[in-house]
């Protein structure tokens, strides 16, 4: 196996982790589980699941608007590199400067606006506040753990535990 191939069994694994332990944790919420795999639905029921309806509206056209930049600043990457007579003050590299920019603020947006919602999960889950940003810097880690061991508790305050 080459490095390549490790890199990608390594990212198919840590999806794998995230997505199957977002699935059971949302059943053990009182959500249908296939709404996990949807991604700006699982958002928005998370969003709305909390009290940060008004929020959502700002992630959602942020996290499309980060990866439709991301994007654009890998093309016009990949194109300044193929050309070959290419100097730093040409359009295509400063496109791709400014994608990769925009890409950057609209990330940061995206991660200001999930971090209420990823404390009151954690709270939910009986986890303190700094633990809420272990959902979203480790997605892989902390939803299997949501899943299985941490009990639930209905922001609302009813218990929906199935231990």
């Amino acid at each position: 196996m080459n490095i390549a191939q490790l890199t990608a069994l390594f990212y198919t694994l840590i999806s794998a982790a995230t997505l199957v332990g977002k699935f059971f944790a949302f059943e053990k919420m009182g959500i249908e589980g296939y709404k996990s795999f949807i991604p700006l639905v699982s958002d928005h029921v998370l969003f709305v699941r909390f009290g940060e309806r008004k929020r959502f509206w700002l992630f959602a056209p942020a996290a499309v608007l980060m990866v439709i930049s991301f994007a654009a600043a890998l093309i016009l990457s990949f194109g300044a590199l193929a050309a070959d007579d290419v100097d730093w003050s040409d359009s295509l590299l400063a496109g791709c400067l400014v994608c990769a920019v925009f890409s950057l603020i609209m990330m940061i947006t995206v991660i200001v606006t999930r971090i209420p919602v990823c404390q009151k999960l954690a709270a939910s889950f009986g986890r303190d506040a700094v633990e809420g940003i272990g959902f979203l810097l480790a997605p892989a880690v902390f939803w299997p753990l949501a899943a299985g061991r941490f009990s639930y508790a209905d922001p609302n305050g009813e218990e929906n535990c199935t231990e």
